[in-house]
């Protein structure tokens, strides 16, 4: 097959990083966005924590700060580790669901009876390496011998 009928089979993929930039921009901008929440939320609750202190630190019948914001300095402290666990699988359920698309987008392109999802794979992602190395024939061991090893690929 020239390469030119090759380009044209296989367009789709000119538009691909633009299509995943409108995917995963969102997705930075609101791990931006809610860091710097958490951090104005961490500096409004010391603020808090220091004006109680402050003002009640001389009377013994009144609890010190830390009774009075305990629950709430708690909950903070956990909402760093949430918003990254959150954007972790956030991300990855992207890019898996990308992925996949690709394949069949592929799959369509050559017009195979076979898809990712005809392949046994741990999930969607190891389906869709074995069904790029395997059916389309790619050869994927040019890539960073780290990251295969590390997603067991």
């Amino acid at each position: 097959m020239s390469f030119r009928k090759l380009r044209k089979k296989y367009d789709f993929l000119d538009n691909t990083r633009v299509l995943l930039d409108f995917k995963f921009d969102p997705i930075k901008e609101y791990l931006d966005n809610s860091a710097g929440m958490i951090l104005q939320q961490e500096k409004e609750l010391n603020e808090k924590y220091h004006a109680w202190n402050k003002e009640h630190s001389n009377n013994p019948e009144v609890p010190n700060a830390i009774d009075i914001y305990e629950m709430e300095i708690i909950n903070n402290s956990e909402f760093p580790n949430i918003l990254n666990q959150s954007i972790y699988l956030t991300i990855y359920s992207t890019f898996e669901n990308e992925f996949f698309k690709l394949c069949e987008w592929c799959q369509n392109a050559e017009n195979l009876k076979i898809g990712p999802k005809d392949i046994n794979g741990q999930g969607y992602i190891g389906q869709c390496r074995k069904y790029i190395t395997n059916v389309l024939e790619v050869d994927l061991n040019d890539l960073n011998e780290d990251i295969m090893d590390k997603n067991g690929w």
